[in-house]
């Protein structure tokens, strides 16, 4: 009943579920030893969102998202020395920003600090002997991103973002310090 209640009187929460795909930026990175090649992964992200202020412009919410990519192919040489990332994620918390459009579309940027978590396997070979080391870091993230949510109910939209998220350096993570942008679709629970 209570639930219920809640749901009558005000829509100022929501829970975004969204999939998709991570795409690190390739090139070579500039230093003379280091070589990358990047591929695309499946990405996921878990979103809940909380509405701090509204204005007839717009609204603010505070915004809590769990971000989980997978890579296996992305590889950086350095010395001897393969780093072959797994796995990224990130916990944001963050702000975003909801612009209303006509009708029941939406427009909105997000963006939030917080940690971010890179398993690699490190993959060493060098005159008589070779190994592999598995290791996960856990640095500084960043995220920001622009989404469009379209409402199909009161209680249920359609939601589309593109999210970068950027993870500090470390000489662990081949993506820290680059762009790893997420394209994903999904949908909102509005309560």
């Amino acid at each position: 009943m209570l639930a219920a209640g809640g749901v009558a009187s005000a829509q100022n929460s929501d829970l975004g579920v969204l999939l998709g795909v991570m795409v690190s930026s390739g090139g070579t990175s500039g230093l003379p030893q280091i070589h990358g090649s990047w591929d695309v992964g499946g990405a996921g992200q878990m979103n809940y969102a909380y509405q701090v202020r509204g204005w007839q412009a717009g609204d603010l919410y505070v915004e809590l998202p769990f971000i989980l990519a997978e890579r296996d192919a992305n590889e950086v040489s350095r010395g001897g020395f393969t780093y072959k990332e797994k796995y990224v994620g990130g916990v944001l918390p963050g702000i975003r920003f909801k612009l209303p459009l006509s009708g029941r579309a939406s427009l909105y940027a997000a963006g939030g600090a917080g940690i971010g978590i890179c398993k690699t396997d490190v993959i060493y070979a060098s005159r008589g002997s070779s190994g592999t080391d598995n290791r996960t870091t856990i640095n500084a993230a960043f995220d920001f991103g622009v989404g469009l949510d379209l409402r199909l109910t009161r209680l249920l939209s359609l939601r589309g973002e593109v999210r970068d998220l950027i993870i500090a350096p470390n000489s662990l993570s081949p993506s820290g310090g680059r762009n790893n942008p997420i394209f994903s679709f999904g949908f909102a629970l509005h309560f």
